[in-house]
């Protein structure tokens, strides 16, 4: 009984402490692939369109990447910003829609994983000789205590990226395992848009449990508890 308590105790924190990370493969499929792929399930071929066109299939093609970005978080990307002296705030350039770590890099190229914060906590730190929090606001990341001097001193913005639109020609930005995902989307948005709310519905719930099952399978990692990166 006990041993059984703990597993459950187990999987409890597993599933609790769980944080977005990591991206896939690109995928290397066409968008005129999968739209050809979501006209299978509309029962409408290619060849002869009578209720959906390409060009609005496309629109929800692109729709669907950026639900997925949001949802799913697969692409990400990393820069560096330079720091300078008594300055919070800094710009971060990119497409981007979501900060998900940042690391300090002392003049000693010793890293450093920053805490995330709010910008409602600068000037409440203990006295900290160097960076040991961050913050996210509009397109910038803050960072706190500042340095009074700096020399090479740097940190690291990991970003959660937002996917651009792509033409029908070209190959969609999201990772290979998404292209299930995104077929549905297309067509639970098709459905909708011609009244049929119940296979819309169907295809939508197919779409999230296609993107719940990608979290578990390939996004969902272990989150490292506060203490472990507190400075």
């Amino acid at each position: 009984m006990i041993k059984k308590l703990f597993s459950i105790l187990f999987v409890l924190f597993v599933l609790v402490g769980t944080a977005h990370g990591g991206s896939q493969t690109a995928s290397a499929t066409l968008a005129s692939a999968i739209i050809v792929n979501a006209r299978e399930y509309l029962q409408e071929p290619t060849a002869s369109p009578v209720t959906w066109n390409d060009t609005q299939l496309l629109v929800w093609l692109n729709d669907g990447q950026v639900d997925i970005a949001v949802r799913g978080r697969p692409l990400s990307s990393s820069v560096s910003v330079s720091l300078t002296a008594d300055t919070y705030e800094y710009s971060v350039t990119g497409n981007w829609f979501g900060i998900t770590d940042v690391v300090y890099i002392n003049s000693d190229s010793i890293r450093k994983g920053l805490i995330r914060s709010d910008p409602a906590s600068v000037g409440h730190e203990n006295s900290v000789a160097e960076p040991a929090f961050y913050y996210e606001y509009a397109d910038s990341v803050g960072v706190f205590p500042t340095l009074s001097s700096v020399t090479t001193e740097t940190v690291v913005v990991y970003r959660t990226m937002r996917p651009t639109d792509v033409a029908a020609g070209a190959a969609v930005e999201v990772p290979l395992g998404y292209d299930r995902a995104l077929t549905y989307y297309i067509v639970g948005q098709a459905q909708a848009k011609d009244q049929q709310f119940a296979k819309s519905k169907f295809y939508m719930d197919q779409y999230h449990a296609e993107l719940d099952r990608l979290r578990f399978d390939y996004n969902e990692q272990i989150k490292k508890s506060r203490e472990s990166v507190r400075p």
